[in-house]
């Protein structure tokens, strides 16, 4: 289960990113779709997308 806590450093983003990843397989989530969100939101964020993905939505 994804947990919601605050993340305050890069070993609690990895393991956030962990969970999210074992989540999303354990829900029938295929990898490459895993990938390809992750893919979309991080060019968001480097692109100064204020956290927002190309459907407009906040995870």
């Amino acid at each position: 289960m994804i947990t919601n806590r605050d993340i305050t450093s890069r070993e609690l983003l990895d393991e956030a990113l962990d969970e999210l990843v074992d989540s999303a397989r354990a829900n029938g989530v295929s990898d490459d779709e895993t990938a390809e969100a992750l893919r979309v939101r991080a060019a968001g964020i480097a692109g100064g997308a204020d956290g927002e993905t190309e459907t407009g939505s906040e995870a």
